[in-house]
């Protein structure tokens, strides 16, 4: 119904009638490469919406705000996860092939 009004200049600059949606998901795992062993996995996700007439709306409000929730979400995560961390004793040290 409000898109009738994007045909005018006013309803492109008064009327909210345009939103952007995002997404963001992070995965993160935390392994030893020489045994293979996987000492943490964590995921986050978060999700934003951004509303406003066309002409002001910009997309990258609703991104960023998605990625801070789920970096924020991401680091509670690791940091809960992170007390079952138990390092083992040091192994052979591995040299790199030349």
């Amino acid at each position: 119904m409000l898109s009738v009004l994007n045909l005018t200049l006013v309803g492109m600059v008064i009327v909210p009638g345009h939103h952007k949606e995002a997404l963001t998901i992070i995965e993160g795992v935390v392994f030893d490469n020489r045994n293979e062993y996987v000492y943490l996995v964590a995921s986050a996700e978060a999700t934003s919406v951004a509303t406003a007439p066309l002409a002001l709306l910009d997309d990258r409000d609703a991104s960023r705000k998605s990625r801070l929730g789920a970096l924020h979400r991401f680091g509670d995560a690791l940091a809960r996860e992170a007390h079952r961390f138990r390092p083992g004793p040091p192994g052979p040290r591995y040299e790199t092939p030349k």
